[in-house]
């Protein structure tokens, strides 16, 4: 029924036959099936999005769960938002969910979302990824026209595919007769080919906007084209339960072709294979007649019906086909070639697996409703459940039914089921949608940080923790100088990344002794080496580092510097109150008059000004501070420090 998937999209076209020891720069090895060549397993400390221990198998609660020691997601484009352009709200029922980049970018692009609602829908949004913030941005959105005379309209636009050459395929799962504007067509049960860029439907033609007749008329669940840009498999999720391949006359040009449908050379044994080949039989679409009876005109010719394919995807290791029969609970796969297919047999499903969670091995039933299938470059099969628990698995390359490679990925809230997953061309992230939740979910976080709740149809992103969302703090500091002379100031700068909401240093000898800017000004007096301390905060956790004997102040055998050269006089000491400092020629330096407590504690600052030349004399009044019974006056000319003890007269 719903959902889909089938996506070869054009980054992953280049993938398709590459070697598989080319593929991967990081994590162990493990052997395709069948032997020969490695792919990339997950080692200690990748980073790929398919690096997850598994969830503890669950039903469905009200809430949406993912590994979430490794992995974020954000919630966006929900059901009942207005639209950007053109007016209008974001229809239910999210199915295919297509990420197309603009120039190859993983980080701007258009999504198409299919809905599959009656009349139906697409909606086509602008985003991008906020490497700041760490946020995908809606930049726009606006719902693809379907209404007029050319289109009619369009039903329960159900899966999809990305073309290689950047285009969008939304296809329609409602059969329903009927020819509104008499053009020999029905009006629905097509695939229809959409510009992400201008929103609309393509024409092929006619100068005017046209389903792809060619194809075929049938309950189209997927569409999912090679990289020759000219085999294009779907699968019917109605009567039928045909596999079909079409090949396009021209490459990119979906308008004219062969229709062909999968007849086994021996029949199913219930859901499993009884032999491993299969035939190309090819269906009449010269008329539209033919092209109106195509699921009648599949069963004519005895295609096999698989119960219900949902989904069509292609190996980037292997080239092989896959395929999901949601019926059968079942994934098939076969190797095809000019005169027909071979090595036909179930990939994964029709049993139970053992996953490795973090509460131990948990054996669980695969279940009925595989649906939606897409491979990531690493040729893990990520396969989205229409059924049972509603979950989302991986499958990893070197899978068998004999040695399972097994991993579950989330579990979707009550009533709700995910649909149409895609990945950006580097696969740091994956996008796909959870459709009619029950109005019970519950509010849960997402990557904002804000309070959202799966009530209604929307879009999701997903990723490994460090690429969504505010992050824990990475703590460093730096500071000018390392070595000093007594009263030479030390500048210290927090370069912590992920920003920080919360600072605090302690610098042991110095003064300050402790502050929280971000950029602190220390001085020290004393020889010796000292100990330098940071702790940082945020929202998302918290670090500290410490560097023992990090600042050197050298012995020195010169007299106070500054306190010659100025001529300096603090008086009166001890003080009932009034405080005189006296200093000559300080032209061109910048005076800083500071209080400390005899812990380092920054007291107030009297004064912050130019130096005069000749002989000058500032007062204060410093008796709001005379509750103690010593404080230390710092007197700090350009870069050079030196301090007073102030005794005051009780």
């Amino acid at each position: 029924m719903h959902r889909f998937t089938g996506t070869f999209t054009l980054w992953r076209t280049a993938l398709q036959f590459i070697p598989v020891c080319l593929l991967g720069a990081t994590g162990l090895f493990a052997q395709v099936q069948g032997g020969g060549s490695a792919v990339p397993t997950c080692a200690d400390g990748d980073a790929h999005l398919s690096c997850y221990t598994s969830i503890v198998p669950t039903a469905p609660t009200a809430k949406f769960i993912l590994p979430h020691e490794s992995h974020r997601f954000q919630q966006i484009h929900k059901e009942g938002t207005r639209y950007t352009i053109g007016g209008g709200i974001v229809p239910a029922n999210h199915d295919f969910t297509a990420y197309l980049p603009i120039a190859g970018s993983s980080e701007r692009g258009y999504l198409s979302i299919n809905h599959e609602t009656t009349p139906g829908g697409v909606s086509n949004l602008g985003v991008h990824y906020d490497a700041t913030a760490r946020l995908w941005r809606i930049d726009s959105s606006r719902a693809v026209n379907f209404s007029g005379a050319d289109l009619v309209t369009t039903m329960r636009n159900c899966s999809g595919g990305v073309t290689p050459w950047g285009t969008v395929i939304t296809s329609e799962e409602t059969y329903t007769s009927g020819d509104a504007n008499n053009d020999g067509y029905d009006d629905v049960g097509w695939l229809v080919e959409i510009d992400p860029a201008t929103a609309r439907v393509l024409e092929h033609g006619n100068g005017k906007p046209e389903k792809l007749w060619a194809i075929g008329r049938a309950s189209h669940e997927n569409a999912t084209i090679l990289s020759d840009e000219k085999t294009l498999f779907t699968g019917e999720d109605g009567t039928s339960g045909a596999l079909f391949k079409f090949v396009a006359d021209r490459a990119r040009d979906l308008r004219a072709g062969k229709l062909y449908t999968l007849v086994l050379d021996e029949p199913m044994n219930g859901f499993e294979p009884a032999g491993t080949t299969g035939k190309w039989v090819e269906v009449p679409n010269a008329t539209p007649e033919d092209r109106n009876n195509t699921r009648a005109l599949a069963i004519a010719l005895g295609a096999t019906n698989f119960n219900g394919i949902e989904d069509v995807d292609v190996n980037p290791l292997t080239g092989q086909i896959h395929f999901a029969s949601k019926g059968a609970g079942r994934i098939y796969q076969f190797t095809d070639g000019s005169k027909g297919i071979t090595e036909f047999t179930t990939f994964v499903g029709g049993m139970s697996y053992s996953l490795n969670t973090v509460e131990g091995t948990v054996e669980e039933p695969w279940g009925i409703g595989n649906d939606n299938l897409v491979f990531d470059d690493r040729g893990n099969l990520w396969v989205l459940q229409d059924g049972d628990n509603n979950y989302i698995w991986t499958v990893g390359p070197d899978h068998t039914q004999e040695v399972p490679r097994v991993k579950l990925f989330s579990s979707m809230p009550i009533d709700a089921e995910p649909t149409g997953l895609t990945f950006s061309p580097d696969y740091r992230f994956g996008f796909f949608s959870i459709q009619h939740p029950a109005a019970t979910s519950e509010p849960q976080r997402d990557a904002t940080g804000d309070s959202i709740v799966f009530n209604l149809s929307s879009a999701v992103i997903f990723s490994r923790s460090g690429n969504l969302g505010e992050q824990a703090p990475v703590i460093d500091f730096i500071s000018d100088l390392r070595i000093i002379q007594p009263g030479e100031i030390v500048t210290f700068s927090d370069v912590s990344t992920n920003g920080v909401e919360n600072r605090r240093w302690v610098f042991d000898g110095g003064m300050p002794a402790v502050s929280t800017d971000s950029v602190v000004e220390v001085s020290y007096s004393e020889p010796g080496r000292y100990r330098v301390q940071l702790s940082v905060s945020n929202t998302q956790g918290e670090d500290s580092l410490s560097r023992l004997e990090y600042i050197e102040v050298e012995r020195s055998t010169r007299v106070d510097e500054l306190a010659e050269r100025t001529h300096l006089s603090v008086f009166p000491n001890p003080t009932a109150g009034q405080l005189s400092i006296r200093m000559e020629d300080t032209a061109g330096e910048m005076l800083t008059f500071d209080l400390y407590d005899l812990t380092g504690r920054h007291l107030a600052t009297l004064d912050h000004q130019s130096g005069t030349a000749g002989s000058r004399t500032w007062t204060y009044d410093v008796s709001p501070f005379a509750t103690a019974n010593q404080v230390v006056l710092q007197i700090t000319v350009g870069r050079r420090v030196t301090r007073r003890v102030l005794q005051f007269i009780r």
